[in-house]
């Protein structure tokens, strides 16, 4: 085949000297599957494939570029292959090559490189493996190759990862032995690893390790309340990292159980950096009770649990928000309480059948004031039988009916009346939840309540 020359049409560039004589492929775009392409055409920005075999030299008719005829190479089996238009696969859809087996073509765009899946050769029906390789094979071997030297590398790095976080794992596990030796013996020794954990790169070390976040959490609880504050500061800065570690968040709640808020003000002023969210998480939610717990009247807590109760209704029924709502109905301000009561009764009965509404309609039957205990009650006996029924049959809404039968006397008595009617009591006695809220309400047989009392104890 001429160098010059592609099917009838002069190229742009001369072939390679190592593609002459063999198959080759040409940037072109053909108006039609088989039409000669033009100069304009390979002129397009469009990529499309000519496939050529390599013939006789002496089956090219001796005539020039311009008058050239494609229909005088009999022997040239050419396929062109439209690959602006993503496609699966046509296998058998273009003419066979000369050594009967097919080219297969597979989702070419336009200026992609050439990848492995874009062309191979596959075998006829009962022929051999062709002995040719498609366009490009030179580049195909070459990316594999260089595919191949990628993903080494990536495995060499990913064990020199690994090797190194098991010596840092290891030397962890060592220090935070000897410190916690240290820390157990006290007198002068346990002053000397207070010290060195009063480090900030170190404490913050320990505190994301799970050897580590132990041996720092006895430090905080045993040093004395200047030693452990000195600690505690090496945090500072790293707290909302800390609150999503699944070790260092314990090493923060430790913080507030043992320090005030005054001995440590950077928690919750990160906390409040961090914004309301953190309530949602799944240890976020902890920290937020320890503070609840132990410091429900300081200012900034105040502020940090007004600012979680702007989205109120979104934690009542969250699978790690609710904890946050339980802990302001138990510990929080009655001004604080008084903002989730109006939310809790809009739908009273659809929060106590799901789970983490139960729970909080449980918290505040028995925590929140006297009005509201009355209100909430109210509302819950209101309801219609079957429903009212439905949620005494249910597991959640047994623990909020006991919770009822233990807020306010008429509440009681109101409840027993309902668990008296037959058939609902016959349905509850088949179930170990109905039995234990008949034994609650005084409506059980007395081995039954015996073994439930029993069973509570244990």
């Amino acid at each position: 085949i001429p160098q010059s020359m592609v099917m009838g049409c002069p190229l742009q560039q001369p072939l390679e000297q190592s593609l002459l004589g063999k198959e080759f492929a040409a940037s072109t775009a053909p108006t039609s599957p088989m039409q000669t392409p033009s100069v304009e055409c390979m002129e397009s920005c469009c990529c499309y494939y000519v496939i050529a075999m390599p013939v006789d030299a002496s089956a090219v008719p001796s005539c020039g570029p311009a008058t050239m005829d494609v229909q005088a190479l009999p022997q040239v089996n050419y396929a062109t292959f439209a690959a602006q238009e993503p496609q699966e696969a046509f296998p058998g859809h273009f003419p066979p090559a000369l050594d009967d087996s097919q080219w297969w073509f597979q989702n070419q765009g336009p200026g992609d490189f050439i990848d492995q899946s874009c062309c191979d050769t596959v075998m006829s029906a009962g022929g051999s493996p062709a002995s040719k390789r498609g366009p490009g094979s030179a580049l195909l071997r070459r990316q594999r190759r260089q595919r191949a030297f990628h993903q080494q590398r990536l495995q060499r790095h990913a064990a020199r990862h690994d090797s190194d976080k098991a010596h840092a794992g290891a030397a962890n596990v060592e220090l935070a032995a000897e410190l916690t030796r240290q820390l157990e013996k006290g007198g002068a020794l346990r002053q000397e690893a207070s010290g060195r954990l009063s480090e900030p790169s170190l404490m913050r070390r320990l505190s994301f390790a799970p050897a580590g976040c132990r041996a720092v959490q006895l430090a905080l609880e045993v040093a004395d309340r200047n030693s452990a504050a000195q600690v505690a500061a090496g945090l500072q800065g790293s707290v909302a990292e800390a609150i999503g570690s699944p070790n260092a968040n314990y090493v923060v709640q430790k913080i507030i159980t043992v320090l005030t808020p005054q001995e440590a003000p950077f928690i919750a002023e990160e906390l409040q950096w961090a914004g309301p969210a953190l309530a949602c998480h799944e240890y976020g939610c902890r920290i937020y009770c320890r503070l609840l717990e132990n410091a429900a009247e300081d200012e900034s807590t105040v502020r940090l649990i007004d600012s979680a109760l702007a989205e109120v209704d979104v934690l009542l029924t969250h699978p790690f928000g609710h904890h946050v709502v339980e802990g302001v109905l138990e510990h929080g301000l009655a001004r604080q309480q008084g903002e989730i009561i109006p939310v809790l009764r809009k739908g009273v009965m659809r929060t106590a059948n799901s789970r983490p509404g139960a729970y909080v309609l449980e918290k505040a039957l028995l925590y929140s004031s006297l009005e509201d205990r009355r209100a909430l009650a109210s509302d819950v006996l209101a309801a219609l039988p079957s429903e009212l029924h439905g949620l005494m049959r249910s597991q959640l809404g047994c623990m909020v009916i006991r919770a009822m039968l233990r807020s306010l006397p008429a509440v009681a008595q109101q409840v027993r009346q309902q668990l008296t009617e037959p058939r609902l009591m016959s349905q509850l006695e088949t179930t170990k939840h109905g039995r234990r809220l008949l034994a609650s309400a005084g409506l059980s047989s007395v081995s039954d309540s015996s073994s439930v009392g029993a069973r509570e104890e244990a």
